[in-house]
């Protein structure tokens, strides 16, 4: 037993140690920290400089023409992607060009040519039926009456006094139950 309780805490104090033993960092990790750091306190204070060694952002080279003809020759240009003031470029949102149709019959949905509002069928005409003829009532069977006790009338007057006593708080539950037992046992 006191093998395994010095095994158990040499155990836990070479787990525990393992958790607050670090090495330094090295001197390229001490300069990372720094300047996290140093860029973290600047946001803070509510600058918006830019880190020296991050160059400015470039505005994206034009794409090259490609055929379009679901689109109108008159289309204005795709806009230049917005730029934040942290530098970071925000990709613009794209929309895609649906074709209309433009034969579509009137009173349709120009995407799905389907009726807007299609005519209400009219429901058949209400035949009258039969009015319904109630049943006759079944006669009711009277409630079954419970058993007759397995006591006497005067124990049965002998307990309903006792729980009166009890309801009242006059006697303990202790007592209760002694003279309960008392009263049926003079069966």
């Amino acid at each position: 037993m006191q093998h395994l309780r010095l095994l158990l805490a040499v155990t836990t104090i070479l787990c525990a140690g393992a958790f607050f033993i670090r090495a330094d960092d090295t001197p390229q990790q001490a300069a990372a920290r720094a300047a996290l750091q140093q860029q973290m306190n600047s946001m803070d204070n509510g600058s918006t400089q830019t880190p020296a060694n991050v160059p400015p952002p470039q505005p994206a080279p034009p794409a090259a023409p490609e055929e379009q003809t679901t689109l109108p020759p008159t289309s204005p240009p795709p806009p230049l992607p917005p730029v934040s003031t942290n530098g970071i470029i925000v990709p613009p949102v794209e929309q895609a060009s649906v074709p209309l149709l433009t034969n579509a019959p009137a009173g349709t949905n120009m995407m799905t040519q389907y009726p807007v509002n299609p005519p209400v069928a009219t429901p058949p005409p209400v035949t009258p039926t039969p009015p319904v003829v109630p049943a006759p009532p079944v006669p009711q069977q009277s409630p079954m009456a419970a058993p007759p006790a397995p006591i006497s009338a005067d124990q049965q007057q002998q307990l309903q006094q006792l729980l009166s006593k009890y309801m009242a708080n006059q006697i303990t539950p202790a007592q209760y139950q002694e003279e309960r037992a008392a009263i049926l046992k003079g069966q």
